[in-house]
């Protein structure tokens, strides 16, 4: 505010009483006889707490009080300054490229460094054949990363494990049981199918299972936590005949990380059933995707948020319907959406209070809602392509 009243003596006299009468809602009479300096400080609160005659103050000042020519020579205009300058901006000020050639320059010049989903340069080739289908993608560090791959024509499929590098260059094949899904622990795989949950430790040759539990209810995502829990998102429990529900009893679970023993189940009643859900640690919480249909109102996506003690906090609606696949990388939520229209699904890019910041769509096939990978800096998704689901797309920008 002291800043604010130091611009507003910028103002002809005139001028500053009858602004300051409007921000203070009074006669400008009664503002008559006031020094300027006086006048300016007594009208700048009243205009700081107000963003339309915040704005209005800096459109009046701008005429009165112009950037002197050597700010704009030596530092707005700059070539070196600019890229500096326009770096600090997020990718929804564009505009300020419009502003010269020397700011357009600058932008260009840091636009690569703004997180915002784009096509990586280098994409991965298709697997060699046409008819595998990828399952489950992980990544093992920053330079390998491993997905499953099955014959979708095989009743019972069982696929390979294939360990790839960041050239995405085969670097291990592995006959391996098809599963639904892979999570990274601190201690090697997570692998799940159904409602069966193993823990693996791949070696150069193998990938060896050294724990597996039956939960008898289904496994929809595996996210690990930062001490090494496991949580996982379930749905209903499974009859003995494997063949459908006995209850609508969606769930998270906590389990050991070492013995796959259930540590304790966050508190219940605050998932839908029939929704997907993917899971996501940010910070200290737990977001899971869910939506919601009440009696007589639209239905609408959402994210659950848990403690990792097991507590429900809190409800963060968004603008996703069906929300799917869940990453938190870098402060931000990405997530695809199960339901969108055919030529999608797309990638949807969220803060964690639900405000969107980006909806991706990729211009040269469609994304499968999961599995989605972070690694090496992007984001890999599988990719279907002429009714092949045997690529993988790669996304910049995060």
């Amino acid at each position: 505010m002291a800043r604010l009243a130091v611009r507003l003596r910028s103002l002809p006299l005139e001028e500053l009483v009858q602004f300051a009468a409007e921000a203070l809602e009074t006669q400008p009479s009664s503002l008559l006889g006031l020094p300027h300096k006086d006048l300016a400080a007594l009208a700048a609160p009243a205009i700081s707490a107000d963003a339309e005659l915040s704005k209005e103050a800096d459109r009046r000042i701008a005429l009165h009080a112009p950037i002197p020519e050597w700010a704009l020579s030596k530092v707005l205009v700059s070539q070196d300054l600019a890229p500096l300058i326009l770096n600090q901006l997020e990718v929804g000020d564009y505009a300020a490229a419009k502003v010269c050639k020397t700011w357009r320059c600058g932008w260009l010049a840091t636009v690569a460094q703004r997180p915002w989903l784009r096509p990586a340069p280098t994409q991965p080739p298709p697997l060699d054949g046409g008819d595998w289908s990828v399952s489950a993608i992980v990544a093992l560090d920053g330079e390998r990363f491993c997905m499953c791959a099955e014959d979708p024509d095989n009743d019972f499929p069982e696929g390979n494990l294939l360990v790839l590098n960041r050239s995405f260059q085969v670097l291990q094949t592995i006959p391996y049981q098809q599963v639904d899904g892979l999570a990274a622990t601190q201690h090697g795989l997570c692998g799940w199918c159904d409602d069966i949950l193993s823990r693996y430790i791949l070696t150069d040759s193998s990938l060896d299972k050294v724990a597996e539990v039956a939960l008898g209810f289904l496994v929809c995502d595996v996210i690990c936590a930062p001490d090494g829990t496991l949580f996982a998102s379930t749905s209903g429990r499974i009859t003995s005949s494997g063949c459908g529900f006995v209850d609508s009893h969606a769930r998270v679970v906590a389990f050991d990380p070492l013995t796959l023993e259930q540590k304790f189940k966050c508190e219940p009643g605050h998932l839908n059933h029939f929704a997907f859900r993917g899971i996501a640690v940010v910070g200290t919480e737990l977001f899971v995707c869910d939506s919601a249909a009440p009696e007589g109102q639209e239905r609408y996506g959402r994210f659950q948020v848990f403690a990792l003690t097991g507590e429900y906090l809190r409800e963060v609606r968004v603008s996703v319907p069906n929300p799917t696949a869940l990453q938190y990388i870098n402060g931000r939520l990405y997530v695809t959406d199960y339901a969108f229209p055919r030529d999608g699904p797309h990638v949807f890019v969220l803060t964690p209070e639900g405000e969107p910041l980006q909806h991706y769509q990729h211009e040269a096939f469609s994304l499968a809602i999961h599995p989605v990978c972070p690694f090496a800096g992007g984001l890999l998704l599988r990719a279907d392509q002429e009714g092949y689901q045997n690529r993988l797309a790669f996304l910049s920008g995060l």
